[in-house]
């Protein structure tokens, strides 16, 4: 079993689900599609899913295209309520965040957003009902 991710999550995951051979996640900040991935291991084995991420970019757009067109990658946040939020990108793109208090941190620490985009965020329940082959 190969790990993308840098503390095994994937490994994990894989493991509590091993006795499903095809199955489907959602992919909270989904960012790369292969590496530092929680799902990708899964997706070579068969699953498919949805992936939401809030900084989705043209490169990125092209590299999950490419690497996993089975998944439906969304250019969304994961909320408990519905609205826009500013998303703060940083070029270390895990670090970036909606969260004035991590955007605090990570200015004292050095780094700085390059830009503030408008993200529609949405509850879980709407990613899932929007996908017809997932409530069928």
């Amino acid at each position: 079993m190969i790990c993308y991710t840098r503390n095994f999550e994937d490994v994990l995951i894989q493991r509590a689900f091993a006795d499903i051979e095809q199955g489907f996640y959602v992919d909270v900040c989904a960012c790369l599609p292969v590496a530092d991935s929680n799902t990708y291991g899964l997706y070579t084995s068969g699953w498919t899913g949805i992936a939401v991420e809030p900084n989705v970019s043209e490169e990125l757009l092209k590299m999950w295209r490419k690497t996993r067109s089975g998944d439906v990658l969304l250019d969304q946040a994961v909320s408990n309520e519905s609205g826009d939020l500013e998303f703060h990108v940083f070029n270390a793109r895990q670090i970036s965040t909606e969260s004035k208090a991590s955007v605090a941190y990570w200015k004292e620490n050095g780094h700085e957003p390059t830009h503030v985009k408008t993200v529609e965020q949405v509850t879980l329940n709407t990613i899932i009902e929007a996908q017809p082959d997932v409530t069928d």
